[in-house]
């Protein structure tokens, strides 16, 4: 499957919480040295803004998405903002040869996916490297700074554009093959 790294944490909202935590069987997190279990949360107090500092902001290492596994893995996050707390988590799925990242909501409903490469785990054909951000209107968002390999729509395209390509390469040497015959023949009789 493909691998989804998160390589920033940022809380642009000072007056938010958010908290991140991997529930990975074997990968566990790193941030300043800090190795982060199952059970550990990775916190990012907005109260804790420096005066001339847009964000709180770690850099984290061995942090991916897990891979589902059927929801027994995943990436949960917390956001605690003007007394209430939300809760969203991100694991991958794999479907029709590609892989997503697939996000769930407290009660497990889907609500969203992003395509994150092909199926498999493929060193340098698959991997992306995210940003997650809570921005200062509460929002919280990936941002994608670094893609290896093809999107699905693009690997599409293009399998369409080399179907399209031979079929037309096949019915120009079907052409030229009917006019040697052609010729062959007229030059026999």
């Amino acid at each position: 499957m493909a691998i989804a790294w998160i390589k920033e944490i940022h809380n642009f909202n000072p007056k938010a919480k958010l908290k991140v935590r991997c529930l990975d069987n074997n990968r566990h997190p790193q941030i300043g040295g800090k190795e982060y279990g199952k059970d550990d949360w990775i916190e990012l107090d907005g109260a804790k803004i420096a005066t001339g500092s847009r964000s709180v902001s770690v850099t984290a290492d061995n942090l991916a998405v897990p891979w589902s596994f059927g929801g027994d893995q995943r990436l949960e996050m917390m956001i605690e903002l003007d007394g209430v707390t939300r809760y969203v988590s991100a694991e991958i799925r794999g479907r029709s040869g590609w892989d997503y990242v697939l996000f769930r909501d407290q009660e497990f409903r889907e609500s969203g996916e992003v395509d994150v490469g092909s199926l498999g785990d493929a060193p340098g054909t698959n991997h992306s490297w995210w940003i997650m951000a809570l921005h200062s209107d509460g929002k919280l968002e990936w941002h994608c700074t670094e893609r290896q390999g093809l999107k699905r729509e693009e690997a599409i395209a293009f399998t369409r554009f080399f179907l399209e390509f031979t079929t037309k390469l096949l019915d120009s040497g079907a052409g030229v093959i009917g006019t040697i015959v052609k010729v062959v023949a007229a030059v026999a009789a």
